[in-house]
């Protein structure tokens, strides 16, 4: 149970003020750990492996500064280049920077390197280091003050710690949440976890004296305030009999001052504290800065007496030791020896980046070299083959444009036309068209209705956004929609022949000598007003004389007419291809590319292209009124 957790707004002030001296002030480095740092550029190439386990054995030997340098080696070698075991060891090496500066309540170094080695581990899927780093991120957060960001990390830790059958780290990670929920008031999911790690084999001391603290605090959550204190000296006697670090006594020390402190009975208080500061110098400063919050409280709560003087002067000898152990290591003499680790470590990392780089060099020469004759052939092979092909190209596309502007030119020259021949005529030869078919006749004779066009997106010319080629499919539906509709009527409609002909004619004379068509919102009603009939008739003789529906009918006298305004470039060469698609009706450039396409075998841009080739002669008449 974290302590002074009712009076949290101090507690906050007071770690915000150590947390930033902790940041201005350099960790403490004895002299005699500087002898086994002699020469960075030596040990850099040295094996990942053999850094790691020098470090390892400095660690052992309380020599955690010399471990720092071994471990910040290996943590600036990262690059791609190295294979997946090295790597592993970068962000491993990450990972152990950040506990000893979490230790020496180092936070915010210990969160950088954490993060570190966390991003490296989840970009190279080293799925066994997770369930430590979400822990170790989560007690930063926790340090922070940020509590439930503390206890999302930890349920992170905890899912990938069962993942990987980690049972270690799952002991810890459950008695962490232990404290976390009981923080939260939520007894009942603190239970849950409690449950949980009693049914785990349990070996490491640390852990054992920790659920004993957490079981007394979860009797003290439950109002067993005579229980949860015999449990609490349960666990100093514990602590004491495995020779575990004074910390993990201390804690429990405040865990009573703060029991008797909301009971009111400051002489206890007073006891426990007297017993967790002791020994100062061996005292963690998050021991020694707590009880100076509990001391303050008293002092305010105690009346003037000579007893008042004792704490006070105790209170400020206590904040004195906390505070000179930061001057202390800031004007130490091994100040230069930080920066000389933080200096050569960079350098570690400018050598590993140079070493990559000539590496790099050397086999991209290599590369060059050997493959520079082969390269040159395909090339050449290439540029002859997409020469070959853009003549080929060039030639299909004048042909086609010729053909289609002979088609065009012969219907303008017929200046009174006869409306059902000249339609015909010019029916007949578009049909020829790459990309069009004409159609099919059965055993009968008669003719089958047209095959609907092909959807899709052009792949030249075409804006390709999500609009218009949503545009581009509703106009397909709709068609469709349009033809299954007519073809459920025809069997019941009372449209003779002799009327249905006189309705085409109407239908040919819109079509011919109007640019109603034009419009992009002209449809099936506005052409059945026009030529004063029905929806129904006039689908019915489309379809029957045509043998396409409303849709395909239009969409042709669309096409011819930006056929026309393509090939007059005098009156329409300024025109963009959207804007002479707009002219015509359609709001869809896609869908106009693509309708284009079929009927005359190339995109407008290339029909274009080729017509402005050509000296612009007089202007072309219009085909329709």
């Amino acid at each position: 149970m974290t302590v002074f957790h009712k009076n949290a707004h101090i507690r906050k002030a007071y770690l915000v003020i150590f947390m930033l001296l902790a940041q201005v002030v350099p960790q403490h480095i004895q002299a005699a750990e500087a002898q086994d740092m002699l020469n960075y550029r030596a040990l850099a190439d040295l094996p990942a492996e053999e850094l790691m386990a020098q470090a390892e054995k400095h660690l052992a030997l309380g020599h955690a500064d010399t471990a720092i340098a071994y471990y910040s080696l290996v943590a600036g070698m990262y690059n791609q280049r190295m294979s997946p075991e090295e790597k592993h060891h970068c962000a491993d090496a990450y990972l152990q920077i950040g506990k000893i500066h979490y230790d020496r309540n180092n936070l915010f170094q210990a969160f950088d390197n954490h993060l570190k080695g966390f991003q490296i581990a989840e970009k190279e899927n080293f799925e066994d280091l997770l369930p430590e780093m979400y822990k170790d991120l989560g007690r930063c957060y926790r340090a922070f003050l940020d509590n439930e960001k503390g206890r999302s990390y930890a349920l992170k830790a905890l899912r990938a710690a069962r993942e990987q059958g980690q049972t270690v780290n799952e002991i810890k990670v459950l008695n962490t949440l232990i404290g976390d929920y009981l923080h939260a008031n939520q007894l009942d999911s603190s239970k849950i976890f409690y449950n949980d790690i009693i049914q785990l084999p349990i070996e490491d001391p640390i852990a054992i004296c920790n659920l004993y603290s957490n079981l007394a605090s979860i009797a003290l959550y439950e109002g067993k305030p005579d229980t949860a204190i015999r449990r609490y000296h349960q666990c100093i006697r514990y602590a004491t009999e495995k020779g575990l670090e004074k910390k993990y006594k201390d804690a429990n020390y405040l865990n009573l001052a703060e029991l008797y402190f909301q009971e009111g009975v400051f002489d206890s208080t007073l006891k426990y504290i007297r017993l967790a500061t002791n020994k100062m110098a061996e005292t963690h400063t998050y021991i020694l800065t707590t009880a100076v919050q509990y001391l303050f409280l008293i002092l305010e709560n105690t009346a003037e007496s000579p007893r008042k003087e004792q704490i006070r002067k105790r209170t400020l000898e206590i904040a004195d030791t906390a505070f000179n152990r930061y001057l202390d290591e800031y004007y130490g003499s091994n100040i230069q020896f930080l920066y000389e680790i933080e200096k050569n470590r960079q350098e570690i990392e400018a050598l590993a980046i140079e070493k990559e780089m000539q590496s790099e060099k050397i086999r991209r020469a290599w590369r060059m070299t050997a493959f520079s004759g082969l390269a040159a052939l395909v090339l050449a092979t290439f540029l002859l083959t997409i020469y070959k092909q853009k003549r080929q190209l060039t030639k299909t596309n004048r042909e086609l444009f010729n053909k289609n502007k002979a088609i065009i030119e012969s219907e303008l020259q017929r200046k009174h036309p006869n409306s059902e021949t000249a339609w015909s005529q010019l029916w007949q030869a578009t049909e020829e068209m790459p990309g069009n078919k004409a159609p099919q006749a059965d055993s009968t004779g008669t003719l089958k209705p047209e095959a609907k066009e092909p959807s899709g997106k052009s792949r030249s010319d075409a804006s390709g956004s999500t609009a218009e080629a949503a545009l581009a499919v509703q106009e397909n539906i709709s068609a469709e929609e349009e033809e299954n509709n007519d073809k459920k009527t025809y069997s019941s409609s009372r449209l003779d022949n002799e009327t249905k002909m006189a309705l085409v004619q109407r239908i040919q004379n819109v079509m011919e000598n109007t640019s109603e068509y034009c419009q992009s919102d002209f449809d099936l009603n506005h052409l059945a007003e026009l030529v004063g009939s029905n929806t129904s008739y006039v689908s019915q003789a489309i379809n029957e004389y045509y043998h396409v529906n409303f849709r395909n009918l239009v969409n042709r006298y669309r096409i011819r007419e930006a056929q026309i305004r393509l090939l007059d470039t005098r009156k329409y060469g300024h025109l963009k291809i959207k804007a002479i698609a707009e002219s015509v009706g359609y709001k869809s450039m896609t869908n106009f590319i693509e309708l284009f396409k079929n009927a005359t075998g190339m995109t407008p841009s290339v029909y274009q292209k080729m017509a402005q080739t050509k000296t612009p002669g007089p202007a072309i008449p219009e085909l329709s009124a």
